[in-house]
């Protein structure tokens, strides 16, 4: 038949009584392709879709199984972050999602698939592969899936430059209720920066910043009797930003 328009029909993927092809609309002929938007916010239902041609003369037949797909929301990613094992990537949850595909590139590269995640409630995913790639640069982004039904992503995504976290080789006390620690430079950090507390979580803190060219720093003026932690990461200062390894964490408590 030579249609001279389609009808596009949508019906909820149930068995419940009533559920029938409801007509979504009606596209010219010269189209193949038509965008549903009315269901942009029905995250986690599914649908089942088909197309029928018809003309004045005519009304053409349709596949009755139809085609199913999963409504799913984007993934926003909420942080891309350095960690001692690589790179630790997190997004919001999506509500009706099996999982989590996670993709990543480098510079213009395509996106490359380099993990999944099981369960709705899964948010994060560390990529190990990239432990040993300091200075590189890595941009991630993140799908939903639902059986074989896909979201949408972040084209974009978000980009990583990877820093390794500094190595603490002595955190001590000296007299005169003073810590100093020291570090293993990295030829490719901009600077470091140190932190201390008495809480080991850091809910109240005090720091410093160091130069590149700098593998120690002293703390002055503790608490004798205290129990003190100090960390420290480096950092790398780029166009984009400023970029940071994670923490390295070392105590000492002050006994002169």
């Amino acid at each position: 038949m030579d249609a001279k328009y389609y009808i596009i029909m949508r019906k909820e993927a149930n068995n419940e009584p009533g559920n029938t092809w409801q007509e979504v609309k009606q596209v010219k002929g010269n189209q193949d392709s038509f965008l549903d938007t009315s269901v942009k916010n029905k995250n986690g239902v599914s649908y089942i879709y088909t197309v029928r041609g018809s003309n004045p003369a005519h009304l053409g037949p349709y596949n009755a199984n139809g085609r199913r797909i999963s409504r799913l929301g984007t993934p926003g990613l909420t942080g891309v972050y350095n960690s001692k094992e690589g790179a630790l990537i997190k997004w919001n949850k999506i509500k009706g999602a099996d999982g989590y595909h996670i993709y990543r590139k480098q510079n213009t590269e395509d996106w490359t698939k380099i993990g999944s995640v099981k369960g709705a409630d899964t948010l994060q995913f560390k990529d190990l592969s990239v432990k040993n790639h300091d200075g590189n640069y890595y941009s991630y982004t993140v799908k939903a899936f639902r059986g074989d039904s896909l979201s949408a992503w972040n084209g974009v995504g978000k980009t990583l430059l990877r820093v390794k976290n500094p190595v603490i080789t002595s955190c001590v006390n000296w007299s005169g209720r003073k810590i100093n620690v020291k570090w293993k430079r990295d030829s490719l950090a901009d600077g470091y920066e140190i932190q201390y507390s008495t809480s080991s979580k850091f809910t109240w803190k005090k720091g410093v910043k160091a130069d590149s060219n700098i593998d120690n720093q002293r703390i002055y003026n503790l608490t004798k009797g205290k129990m003190y932690y100090v960390r420290i990461r480096s950092y790398r200062q780029t166009d984009n930003g400023v970029y940071y390894s994670t923490w390295s964490v070392k105590n000492v408590r002050i006994i002169k």
